[in-house]
């Protein structure tokens, strides 16, 4: 079983020069304060797209060279944004059976 990703529309987004965004629900009003980790996989996702996808091209946007950060706290980060968003209904995440 794979999971997949997908943006819910009526979202309009907001960068600043800092990796920070803003994120308005059109529809609600509700505004959105996304940090760094946030904004990039917000933009990373650009249709729907296996977790595990964009996981991968999350990776590919860090800068690992430090390593001050392991890949196991990227992943914790990761899915708690990926479970923040989908808490807010700011993507719907989908389980679908491999073909």
């Amino acid at each position: 079983m794979k999971t997949t990703i997908e943006k819910i529309e009526g979202f309009n987004l907001e960068e600043y020069e800092d990796g920070s965004s803003v994120l308005l629900n059109s529809n609600s009003g509700i505004v959105h304060l996304l940090n760094t980790t946030a904004s990039l996989l917000y933009r990373l996702c650009d249709d729907k797209i296996d977790k595990e996808l964009l996981f991968e091209k999350f990776i590919g946007e860090i800068d690992l060279s430090s390593g001050e950060i392991t890949i196991d706290e990227i992943r914790n980060d990761f899915e708690a944004v990926m479970k923040d968003f989908t808490d807010n209904g700011i993507f719907d995440c989908k389980k679908e059976e491999k073909l």
